[in-house]
């Protein structure tokens, strides 16, 4: 019954669609740069590992909590914030995310990622918000995940491929 709601909803759609394609360069560059920081800037797994958790986890949060509390503040004023401000997010998290490609300092590749890694995970309390209110509470749950599902889906299917076309296309050119 709830698959069946969400599938008729373009507003559904549309925000898994977008968040699908946000998860497909989020989870693309997670599998991108480990690697990366080993290949080009010689660091050990563990350096690079622990460079990863700290800085992509701690932006995840940063990005999630300060833009949970920014699209509550928005929305009261008008509700199109919901859909405006995850628009420019991650509109502004495009430059941050090519930024790092061009490094020579692996400090400021995962900086620019940083800010590119906050901005795009604060849409994600509007998209959650915007997705629960088009149901009734007792879909609540099963809508949050159905819409996950698909961002995972498209994020960690044609993500590390594309991710990957890009990295053998990349190191070629260096």
């Amino acid at each position: 019954m709830v698959l069946r709601r969400l599938a008729r909803s373009p507003s559904f759609l549309h925000l898994t669609l977008v968040n699908g394609f946000v998860g497909l360069v989020g989870f693309g560059t997670n599998l991108f740069l480990i690697p990366l920081l080993m290949r080009r800037f010689d660091l050990l797994l563990a350096q690079a590992g622990l460079v990863f958790a700290l800085s992509l986890s701690l932006a995840t949060m940063a990005g999630q909590v300060s833009g949970g509390y920014l699209i509550g503040r928005l929305i009261r004023r008008d509700m199109r914030w919901g859909g405006w401000a995850p628009a420019i997010a991650v509109g502004l998290a495009l430059p941050f995310d090519l930024l790092p490609i061009h490094q020579s300092d692996w400090r400021w590749l995962v900086a620019f990622l940083f800010v590119a890694t906050t901005l795009l995970y604060a849409f994600t309390p509007a998209i959650m918000t915007i997705t629960q209110s088009l149901v009734e509470p007792s879909m609540r749950a099963s809508a949050a995940a159905l819409h996950a599902f698909g961002q995972t889906v498209a994020g960690l299917g044609p993500g590390s491929v594309v991710l990957g076309y890009f990295s053998d296309r990349l190191a070629a050119l260096l």
